[in-house]
């Protein structure tokens, strides 16, 4: 019988179990989301051929995506963010790092909310949280 609908149990049964899968493509530090390209209409220049340099390539527009997004959102060192689905922390981090606001970061995942807090151990003094929840 093939199932059509999911709970969220079955969700977090997948990502807990897919972790090592999204790892393999992720950047090195286990991130990889929405990119900006400023050039969005150029082509990739002839350097930037090669399969390690197109990676870059995405993974510099996801980075850029943060700063756009940040530019634009008035974010300050006095502000409570809640990132939801914050996966490995990564952006939760960036941002606290960037402006010393407070980040809550929320993900389904114990797996990634794992990762996450293993990475804020090796960043002290943010003001940053990880919780499990939906």
């Amino acid at each position: 019988m093939h199932k059509t609908t999911f709970t969220e149990a079955d969700t977090e049964s997948y990502y807990d179990q897919q972790d090592s899968l999204y790892q393999s493509f992720w950047d090195k530090e286990g991130s990889l989301h929405w990119g900006y390209f400023d050039d969005i209409g150029a082509e990739i220049p002839p350097d930037l051929l090669s399969n390690a340099s197109k990676n870059n390539y995405f993974v510099n527009a996801c980075r850029h995506w943060n700063e756009v997004m940040l530019q634009h959102s008035g974010i300050d060192q006095d502000a409570k963010v809640l990132d939801v689905g914050c996966g490995n922390g990564n952006t939760s981090l960036w941002l606290a790092e960037k402006t010393g606001c407070t980040v809550t970061g929320v993900d389904l995942s114990q797996v990634r909310i794992d990762n996450a807090r293993d990475k804020l151990k090796q960043r002290p003094g943010r003001k940053v949280s990880f919780t499990k929840a939906s």
